[in-house]
């Protein structure tokens, strides 16, 4: 199963998600989406982005930002876990489009949900 989270901000109109944080998924590693126009490129960015709004997942559940980094900590912890893109069946992406920022967290430049 996996989870998008978004963050709603003000100006956001109600029929819309928000700007996309990222996604969770079983096994994986917690996936963020850069957003290199907004200038989202690292796990510090983002950080600095969540005051500015509500943190919402596809389900319409609502975390703060402690909430959030805690349930991407517990994941991203997990020795076990993978980067999504280092599952086999998931070579066959564009490796350009992805990377790894300086505190280890995977980002993935496309739009994905």
């Amino acid at each position: 199963m996996s989870t998008n989270f978004y963050l709603r901000l003000p100006n956001t109109p109600e029929e819309e998600d928000g700007l996309h944080i990222g996604l969770r998924s079983g096994g994986w590693r917690f996936l963020f989406r850069a957003h290199e126009d907004l200038g989202l490129m690292c796990v510090s960015d983002w950080e600095k982005k969540f005051s500015e709004g509500k943190i919402v997942c596809e389900y319409g559940e609502t975390y703060t930002p402690e909430e959030f980094m805690k349930l991407v900590n517990a994941v991203q912890a997990d020795a076990k876990s993978l980067h999504w893109w280092e599952a086999p069946d998931m070579r066959i992406h564009r490796h350009d489009m992805r990377f790894v920022d300086k505190q280890g967290y995977s980002f993935d430049r496309r739009n994905f949900s």
